[in-house]
């Protein structure tokens, strides 16, 4: 892979190993809506790579795996060379072959096994690279989670106040309504009071008045012009007959 490689990909594992620390240290459950989105994009760009090194990975895993499948085929070319170079009914000439080829096989054997282990410790860090991605997406992913569960939880806390604290406000705008009707109707009862007390003062009043003028009236009508000629024709006459002398004097002599 190279030096300059190899130091890009530590870059990353530290950028990754800092994000790590980071969240460790993040505060999920007093989070706000920017914040959250922030951390949402950091987790996008995080699943992007935890995507490419998991490729990567595979890769140097595929390199190893190809590597290591040629040092077993040239191990076991190797081995059955050995066999003819023992095999005392083959010539000299065979064998020499056999010899050549073995040294020749060898050799790639050395180079191989270099390979082998460079390409191995390449799948490793590969390996530690995207465990750290996966843990990192896994860590954010999950407090993001429950993060913005909490902050919609907050969310309709305060929608549920400002409801209640709306509520409460409708509620004292009614009863300063009802107690400015319940106001406005008892003065509309001690106006009406006042009405009826003045209704029977004018009852009275004209009762009285009433009673005076049929007083007026009846004294009026105890002293008639009387018509004694008409009252003498209608039989209605209230004049008395004259008394006599002697009718009067019978009177007199009954008082003792």
């Amino acid at each position: 892979m190279g030096f300059f490689g190899n130091y890009g990909k530590n870059v990353a594992k530290d950028a990754e190993d800092g994000i790590i620390s980071l969240l460790a240290k993040f505060d999920f459950g007093n989070a706000s809506q920017a914040e959250l989105d922030t951390l949402e994009d950091v987790l996008t760009n995080t699943s992007k790579d935890l995507a490419g090194a998991r490729e990567k990975w595979k890769s140097e895993k595929a390199d190893v795996d190809l590597a290591a499948a040629e040092y077993n085929k040239l191990m076991a070319e190797v081995e059955k060379c050995q066999a003819a170079i023992d095999n005392p009914a083959l010539s000299d000439a065979v064998k020499q072959k056999a010899v050549d080829y073995q040294a020749n096989a060898v050799t790639r054997l050395e180079e191989l096994s270099l390979k082998i282990e460079t390409e191995k410790a390449e799948e490793v860090d590969a390996k530690e690279y995207m465990d750290l991605l996966e843990e990192t997406v896994r860590v954010a992913s999950a407090n993001m989670v429950g993060a913005r569960k909490n902050l919609e939880n907050k969310k309709r806390q305060l929608d549920t106040l400002k409801l209640q604290e709306k509520s409460n406000k409708d509620k004292v705008e009614r009863a300063k309504i009802l107690a400015g009707l319940k106001e406005q109707s008892t003065a509309l009862g001690k106006v009406g009071n006042s009405l009826n007390k003045d209704i029977e003062k004018a009852k009275l009043a004209a009762e009285a008045s009433k009673i005076k003028a049929d007083a007026i009236m009846g004294t009026i009508k105890k002293t008639p012009v009387v018509d004694e000629d008409m009252a003498a024709i209608l039989g209605t006459s209230t004049s008395a007959p004259a008394e006599s002398v002697q009718d009067r004097l019978a009177k007199l002599k009954k008082v003792v």
